[in-house]
């Protein structure tokens, strides 16, 4: 009797998985060499790639994009478990995916209560408040990244192919509880 055993390389349950983060991950071809910044990855796959700018640099959100967008054109097989991409410029940071046009790219914005916070507030003795900061802890918490890996990631076919499209959570103004429901980004 023949048996098709499924394998899953990722589980449901964040313990059961490992995430790694390595910065300055050199990519080769026959043509060309490139940095990404912080490669994160999920059991071996890489499932984001961000682009950081130094603040002092004067590079803005933008040229962290296009920098994304020059990786995607040399490198397509390297996004290709990519969920997340993130772009900072040392200031202000968002979140989209390798597809997501620069001004759908998103900041993170609430707390695990799904309360508003701004940048600069400090949420701790140990959290600034900066917003890169704010969008690692909210995008990239095993548990709720899972979830966006698993219920709010999806492919969205179009005359150029396919592209994936990630929840955002933004909230804007403060509400009882809860927060603005995440729109596709």
């Amino acid at each position: 009797m023949e048996q098709s055993p499924t394998i899953r390389l990722v589980s449901h349950r964040p313990w059961e998985n490992e995430l790694r983060a390595a910065n300055q991950v050199t990519v080769r071809s026959a043509e060309v060499s490139r940095r990404f910044d912080v490669v994160l990855y999920l059991n071996g796959l890489p499932v984001a790639i961000f682009e950081l700018k130094r603040a002092a640099a004067r590079a803005d959100l933008a040229s962290a994009h296009a920098q994304l967008g020059t990786y995607i054109r040399e490198f397509p097989m390297a996004f290709r478990f990519a969920v997340a991409t993130v772009i900072s410029d040392g200031i202000t940071a968002r979140f989209g995916t390798p597809f997501t046009p620069l001004h759908h790219y998103s900041p993170w914005n609430v707390d695990d209560d799904g309360e508003p916070v701004r940048p600069a507030d400090r949420l701790d003795n140990v959290n600034l408040g900066v917003e890169l900061e704010l969008l690692v802890d909210g995008v990239f918490n095993p548990e709720r990244f899972l979830q966006l890996l698993r219920n709010f990631t999806a492919f969205d076919g179009g005359a150029d192919g396919y592209a994936k499209r990630i929840a955002s959570h933004t909230s804007t103004s403060p509400s009882p509880r809860r927060s603005a429901p995440p729109s596709q980004r």
